[in-house]
């Protein structure tokens, strides 16, 4: 199994399943404590950034949080769009949105208030939406990890569309290159995200709830 070093803290700790990565296990606000501002500047400015579209939202709905960061995520030196949309009228029933938009690509997730209850009872979704884009949330692969684990390749190989060896050296790649790794958790589930270069694409690195 892989490992990457500690880079942030996003909430309780995960039950980890066989996947690439291991993420710290500090509990929620260790080293993320910005106040939660009022209702009223929850409601920011609608996500647009780099000439795109503002979300669509239905006429029942309202902007609870939106927030962007441009980042370099593809080690062109140029600075890619992450955002974040949660719509609803409370916390228990918002729905959720990252899109990550880098060299002309998108990676898409969705969620809703749902995802925040599980064994352990409910968490608040309004804090941890609101600090998504922490800059704890970027870390790079250990340089000294290997990716040895048939389900780590295979979950890998299915996403690029092609072979175990395949799936290594991409990677490989991103461990090489020292790639950033976005981390974020949609309610109980904790997901990692890289740019692979050669593949031109985001790959999921590891989904662990």
């Amino acid at each position: 199994m892989a490992f990457v070093k500690p880079c942030c803290s996003l909430g309780p700790a995960a039950v980890l399943t066989p996947f690439l990565i291991v993420l710290p296990t500090a509990g929620y606000g260790a080293e993320i404590d910005a106040p939660i501002p009022p209702r009223a500047e929850r409601v920011s400015l609608e996500a647009e950034s780099h000439g795109l579209q503002r979300f669509d939202t239905t006429d029942h709905s309202q902007i609870w949080f939106s927030d962007s960061l441009v980042r370099d995520l593809t080690g062109d030196g140029i600075g890619d769009t992450i955002i974040v949309l949660a719509t609803g009228n409370h916390p228990d029933t918002l729905e959720v949105i990252l899109r990550i938009i880098a060299d002309g690509y998108e990676y898409k997730d969705s969620w809703t208030s749902e995802a925040y209850r599980g064994p352990e009872g409910y968490w608040d979704p309004d804090p941890l939406i609101r600090n998504m884009l922490h800059p704890n949330h970027f870390s790079r692969l250990d340089p000294d990890i290997t990716f040895l684990s048939d389900f780590t390749l295979g979950f890998v190989a299915e996403q690029i569309g092609g072979s175990h060896s395949e799936a290594e050296n991409a990677l490989s790649e991103i461990r090489d290159l020292g790639m950033p790794l976005f981390s974020y958790r949609e309610g109980y589930v904790i997901t990692q995200v890289a740019w692979s270069p050669s593949r031109r694409q985001f790959i999921v690195l590891a989904r662990m709830g």
